[in-house]
């Protein structure tokens, strides 16, 4: 019952936030996005679900900052140029 209730919580949290959520495992799939996340895609979460992270674009290089995929630390900030289905790229 605790369990439902602070995945219930943490849910309205992330519903009121701006921000892109995602989780991934130690292998940088991910297994949880932000329903902001599959709306700028233009598909479902569970579609997104499984992906390596790094698949969802590009992520822009940024000098002053480790190399994301070496550091496995949490990020923000950070510009990632995804594609849409109609192949316009999204600098998010």
């Amino acid at each position: 019952m605790h369990s439902a209730l602070t995945e219930s919580r943490f849910q309205d949290v992330i519903r009121s936030a701006s921000y892109w959520v995602w989780e991934t495992d130690e292998c940088l799939h991910l297994i949880y996005v932000s329903n902001r996340i599959s709306k700028a895609l233009e598909t479902q979460p569970s579609a997104v679900v499984g992906r390596h992270i790094f698949s969802l674009g590009e992520f822009k290089k940024n000098p002053s900052r480790p190399d994301l995929a070496a550091s496995l630390m949490p990020f923000r900030g950070c510009i990632v140029l995804m594609p849409d289905k109609r192949g316009q790229t999204r600098h998010v």
